[in-house]
């Protein structure tokens, strides 16, 4: 007998997870996919379509995942040929190929082709915006990707006033009380963006915005709450608060290393930052010396998480040697200023 409609979206999986990984997926991913979709979206079974290539989307991104971790490159063609076969059959606007456009697009970040995901996010908002609305949970989605692609990008104008965009949509679709998790995403989004601009007076109150709604909706050790509040403490220490960006880095970092583990990049950036505030705060011989500790376990891991040439590595380096003089240890910030010229230089080709 054949397989039904949602049998079918099994077929799927295996033309993803099966041998031939050395040449990359072909042309056959696409056609197989493409078929797949092409009997599901003829079927007069009574099935809903819309939920049956849903599931078809799920089983091929299983195939994906079962195939373990593929190179970045492989998955970006593997969701090329996906998106193309669903606009071939089920045409542009569709949800299902709008869904599969946010898979490629993911991917092509991934890639690093930015410029080739910015274009794709863009088209999929409009196309969720003029099918469903502007304040579509995809199409703010979409908005959003852009807007944070944008910012990557330097684009800050345009980023800024998609993130506006997003935040008034979130504020106008939330119940009365408290902010929802989507509000405080969208003010954390535009306080990066203005602290990016050194804006950080009107940072401030976002961030601080931002802080509170994940914390309440997260838990404050959820990875997005603390990632919030180092922003936060970051823009404080640039406002001068050194007293509560102190406070508040403590937590973020406390926070970081029972959550991430002490080698992770983000536990190193927030022991990078409470270095520099304790640093900042003067000639308090105690906190000079725990800066300095800070800064000597941040250059360690930094050096073995990036390499010793890294930019990463090369801040905290150089901010080691000016805590060090600040000590009066110059004998002992001497070696690690030439150590930091020559990477310098040797990094630029000279």
């Amino acid at each position: 007998t054949s397989p039904t409609a949602v049998e079918e979206t099994q077929l799927a999986a295996p033309v993803l997870a099966g041998p031939g990984r050395e040449g990359g997926p072909s042309g056959a991913v696409a056609d197989q996919v493409g078929e797949v979709l092409r009997r599901i979206f003829a079927s007069d079974e009574g099935v809903d379509t819309s939920c049956t290539l849903s599931k078809a989307r799920q089983a091929i991104l299983g195939g994906v995942r079962a195939r373990g971790a593929l190179p970045a490159e492989e998955i970006e063609q593997i969701c090329r040929e996906m998106h193309y076969a669903a606009l071939d059959v089920l045409g542009p606007s569709h949800k299902v190929t709008l869904d599969l456009a946010s898979d490629f697009a993911f991917a092509l970040v991934s890639t690093q082709k930015l410029l080739d995901a910015s274009a794709l996010y863009r088209e999929i908002w409009h196309a969720r915006r003029e099918s469903v609305g502007v304040a579509d949970s995809g199409a703010l989605q979409a908005m959003s990707n852009l807007a944070c692609l944008l910012q990557a990008r330097d684009e800050f104008i345009e980023a800024e006033a998609l993130f506006r965009d997003i935040l008034r949509a979130r504020e106008a679709e939330r119940p009365q009380g408290d902010d929802t998790e989507d509000v405080a995403i969208a003010a954390h989004n535009i306080a990066c963006v203005l602290a990016a601009t050194g804006r950080h007076a009107e940072a401030e109150p976002h961030f601080r915005r931002a802080c509170e709604g994940l914390r309440r909706a997260l838990g404050d050790r959820s990875p997005r709450a603390l990632a919030a509040a180092h922003g936060f403490a970051s823009v404080l220490r640039a406002l001068g608060n050194l007293v509560e960006a102190e406070k508040l880095c403590r937590l973020v970092l406390q926070g970081r290393r029972e959550v991430l583990g002490d080698g992770h990049h983000e536990t190193l950036a927030s022991s990078h930052c409470l270095a520099c505030i304790l640093e900042e705060q003067g000639s308090d011989p105690a906190k000079l010396e725990e800066a300095m500790t800070l800064m000597q376990s941040c250059v360690m891991g930094r050096e073995r998480l990036f390499g010793s040439g890294q930019w990463q590595t090369l801040e905290s380096v150089n901010r080691l040697i000016c805590i060090l003089e600040a000590q009066g240890r110059r004998a002992a910030a001497e070696p690690l200023c030439r150590r930091s010229i020559k990477l310098v230089r040797a990094a630029k080709g000279a």
